[in-house]
């Protein structure tokens, strides 16, 4: 059968400067004397990846490395001088493989994926090592209907936003260097449809936290991010609809209106509390323009 070998890699650097002004802290307003500010963030990622992808008949593989170095400063915070920055660094090794069986009408995937995380914050450094990995399958079973499964874990530590605190035009921000890292297991099951330039498709889904990071709101009106304890479960349904009147009516160019939504079913911690801060709907459209010839989109 065909084969092939294939690699690639990639660099990234991103800076990013938050600066946020109020009241009698504006440069804009008649209020003397001021901060120039009242609160200033920057923020820095950098990282390295690469892999090498293998494929020989109806298999595949793709294995790789990818580095990330995060750093989180805050100057001011609501008008005071911050010292505290936050590094982040998280090397990682990962491995895909699929497979296409039945003159491909069933495609079945596995992925695994090792971090090892250290981030350091006022003198305190803290390492962690996670092991996520992830299951798929989907199967044409007409030629407009795919049914699809997927189960997966994934691990995420804190940001330095959270750990450090920040101020913005929605809320005060207090910091917690006791956030833990928030692990996640969860599936859905779904289909695809497609005729004529219509798609339409919808999941159900099911995810369970431990150790959940949410947006809480303290006795004093400020915020503050915190784990909750125990197990918390969110239940949905996605739903996307999309027809492409280019294909529809032999154009060609492709002119696609487009409607994804999801319903949150449910959104508890451990002792059914609703989780805050989760919507129970969200709906975004759209028109997708496409033309090959011009390149354009």
């Amino acid at each position: 059968g065909q084969w092939g070998l294939s690699w690639k890699t990639r660099f990234f650097y991103t800076r990013d400067k938050y600066t946020f002004y109020d009241g009698a802290d504006n440069p804009y307003t008649v209020y003397y004397p001021y901060d120039p500010y009242s609160s200033r963030y920057k923020e820095t990622n950098q990282g390295v990846q690469g892999q090498v992808a293998w494929k020989r008949g109806f298999f595949s593989v793709v294995g790789g490395y990818d580095f990330l170095a995060n750093t989180y400063r805050g100057d001011y915070l609501d008008g005071v001088a911050l010292a505290g920055r936050m590094k982040l660094r998280d090397h990682a090794g990962f491995i895909m493989g699929k497979g296409a069986f039945f003159d491909d009408r069933l495609v079945l995937n596995a992925g695994m994926r090792l971090d090892s995380y250290e981030y350091r914050y006022q003198g305190d450094q803290k390492d962690h090592q996670k092991t996520t990995y992830s299951l798929g399958a989907a199967y044409d079973a007409f030629d407009w209907l795919t049914l699809k499964a997927n189960y997966g874990t994934s691990f995420k530590v804190p940001v330095g936003m959270q750990v450090m605190g920040y101020s913005g035009w929605y809320a005060n921000y207090d910091g917690n260097c006791s956030l833990r890292p928030e692990e996640s297991r969860g599936w859905d099951l779904g289909f695809e449809s497609a005729w004529k330039g219509l798609k339409f498709s919808a999941a159900y889904f099911q995810t369970n936290y431990r150790d959940k990071i949410v947006d809480v709101t303290l006795a004093n009106g400020h915020h503050q991010f915190q784990n909750t304890g125990g197990t918390s479960r969110l239940r949905g349904i996605e739903a996307s609809c999309s027809y492409d009147l280019g294909q529809a009516f032999d154009w060609a160019l492709s002119l696609t209106p487009y409607v994804h939504m999801t319903h949150m079913i449910k959104a508890d911690d451990s002792d059914g509390r609703k989780l805050p801060h989760i919507r129970t709907n969200i709906i975004a459209y759209g028109l997708r323009y496409d033309h090959p010839a011009y390149g354009l989109n």
